[in-house]
């Protein structure tokens, strides 16, 4: 009998779209985005964790601007690439979660 997953290709919706060119490397991670924003609710909703409450409403709150913002990657050399769009990321959301931090203290 055959293990599964052994030596067999993904299903080619679960492979990710990846443009990569010179000095340009696009990966759309909205969806790893939106996983790990699910994941926190989902531990603050089972374990009563606000911590992770407030990271995955801080974090929604980021996607929303980068959305908002058209922060993800480009398919052109020149135009932003995900590491630009995970930094805009990270400073969309780290605005919030100060805030939020400073008054839960």
């Amino acid at each position: 009998m055959e293990n599964p997953g052994q030596g067999v290709p993904p299903p080619k919706a679960t492979v990710p779209t990846v443009y990569q060119t010179k000095d340009n490397l696009r990966w759309d991670s909205l969806g790893e985005f939106l996983a790990l924003m699910s994941s926190f609710e989902h531990i603050a909703n089972k374990y009563g964790n606000k911590k992770a409450g407030v990271l995955s409403k801080t974090l929604d709150q980021a996607i929303g601007e980068y959305l908002e913002n058209k922060r993800s990657p480009g398919r052109k050399v020149g135009e932003l690439d995900n590491r630009g769009s995970h930094f805009y990321l990270a400073q969309y959301w780290q605005k919030p979660w100060l805030i939020k931090m400073k008054t839960m203290n």
